[in-house]
């Protein structure tokens, strides 16, 4: 939300910004009449399209998530039902400033498909012109104007709002912070997909409603001159800082207190971690953030948007997954993001593919064909059900479950050995953390990669479940339930 400051303020020195102060606030009011005059509703079959607040309903009148460039694809074709959209047009309106691979565009029709529930062969959404691009055959009505505000009254009400849409501290997650932000990592420019020309009827009454708000701000400021506040006591809502903004020790206290929410999320009882583990767990944390504005599209140096962004397509099936085994889901989560950052089909030098990165020998234990190894459904079953099998192993999540994480990176001897000559020297804790704070001690040692396995998983996680103070727009990944 804004804030008027009053002009005794503003004229008094006060606030440096002076009038700027002024044009900012008067800028919102326009920027929020903007886009409702913008705002449409398409509605197809049971399903709804709020253009102005970029969210996709179902009958149910749930909102359906879709990251902002799968939402700019369907908004397009269906703003464009009828006709025949090219690939060249569909990815230049999709992606103006930027050159993407024609598999970006396939992989976002692939995910609307099934999140409209289209049958292989049964296209009763979209149909594939050979040679040529798509089209949005499904009959499409338009609301416009009052009828939009009628029927978005439906759908803004609290009790309506799926649970990601609530942050677990009490304080509620705009849903605008999730569904407005129009940025992939590789771009900052916005994008009107709706049309133009039914808005002029509406024209004269957005005008006056502009002029008429200027007007009201305008008074306000002018009559809060006159009030008498006492400045010491004038507290106001400050937004929460970004990371990046934060102090030295700022963001000590940050990692800590992180560390420990992923620590009881899980189940374990948190032990205290040296300023060594917890130092780890930053220097992975600022790992990630050092590539927070990267344009890249190679595996493990894109930007955060994007990769969290793919990551809230996947996480839903593999928290349904590891619910049913028993694990809990937000190991999975993070393991993903550690082992692939949410790329499906990722080819390791070493040999291991996929999400979760099985080698041929592990996924051969778990049911899976090589051919397998590439198909989501069955890596989320299939380390769902490792994992499973080394929490047996090493210990419940209240106690050692670290470990296991662990050992699902460098394979359960190597950290069996660990905790044998651990024991030997008197360590008796059976915690990831002993081994990582004991290094001296062992003759087994791991290779760096795989001893900052578990602390960038807690980079991972700390990012994923606090994305507003990294700037992302996704709710909080272990929120995000299969439909």
């Amino acid at each position: 939300m804004f804030e008027l400051r009053p002009m005794r303020d503003i004229m008094a020195g006060q606030h440096p910004e002076n009038l700027s102060v002024l044009s900012g606030n008067l800028w919102v009011f326009l920027s929020a009449m903007i886009t409702a005059a913008d705002s449409i509703i398409y509605e197809f079959d049971r399903f709804r399209i709020d253009s102005g607040k970029r969210l996709l309903f179902d009958g149910g009148g749930d909102p359906i998530p879709l990251t902002p460039k799968v939402f700019d694809t369907l908004l397009y074709l269906v703003s464009h039902s009828d006709k025949v959209i090219g690939k060249d047009e569909l990815m230049a309106a999709i992606w103006p400033d930027t050159i993407v691979e024609e598999n970006n565009l396939n992989k976002n029709i692939s995910i609307l498909r099934q999140i409209l529930g289209e049958n292989p062969g049964d296209h009763r959404y979209i149909v594939t012109v050979p040679g040529t691009g798509y089209k949005f055959v499904a009959k499409v009505h338009e609301v416009y104007g009052k009828d939009v505000e009628e029927q978005t009254k439906t759908h803004d009400r609290s009790d309506m709002l799926p649970s990601y849409e609530v942050e677990r501290r009490g304080n509620v997650l705009a849903l605008a912070d999730w569904k407005n932000n129009d940025r992939d990592s590789d771009e900052e420019a916005s994008l009107s997909l709706a049309p133009t020309a039914k808005r002029k009827r509406w024209l004269p009454l957005f005008v006056a409603g502009v002029v008429g708000v200027a007007l009201l701000a305008v008074g306000y400021v002018f009559v809060s001159s006159f009030s008498v506040r006492e400045g010491p006591n004038d507290q106001t809502k400050a937004s929460p800082k970004l990371y990046w903004d934060l102090t030295e020790s700022e963001k000590n206290v940050f990692v800590e207190e992180r560390t420990k929410h992923i620590h009881y999320f899980i189940g374990d009882n948190y032990a205290h971690l040296d300023d060594r583990s917890l130092g780890t767990i930053r220097g992975q944390l600022e790992w990630y953030v050092s590539r927070r504005d990267s344009l890249s599209q190679e595996p493990f140096k894109e930007g955060l948007r994007l990769i969290y962004g793919r990551a809230s397509q996947y996480s839903p099936l593999i928290h349904a997954e590891f619910e049913k085994t028993r694990v809990p889901p937000m190991i999975g989560i993070y393991q993903a993001m550690v082992e692939s950052e949410y790329r499906d089909c990722l080819v390791a030098d070493s040999g291991p593919i996929g999400l979760f990165q099985f080698t041929k020998r592990t996924a051969l234990k778990y049911g899976m064909l090589p051919e397998d190894r590439c198909n989501v459904d069955q890596q989320a079953l299939a380390a769902a059900r490792y994992m499973s099998d080394l929490l047996s192993d090493f210990g419940e999540p209240q106690s050692s479950w670290t470990l296991a994480l662990l050992s699902f990176d460098q394979g359960e001897e190597g950290t069996r050995q660990q905790l044998r000559e651990l024991r030997s020297t008197g360590v008796t804790e059976r915690t990831y953390w002993a081994i990582l704070q004991n290094p001296d001690k062992l003759s087994y040692a791991s290779d760096p990669a795989i001893r900052n396995y578990v602390p960038r998983f807690f980079a991972a996680a700390i990012i994923g479940e606090t994305p507003e103070a990294f700037d992302l727009a996704t709710p909080p990944l272990s929120t995000i339930r299969s439909r």
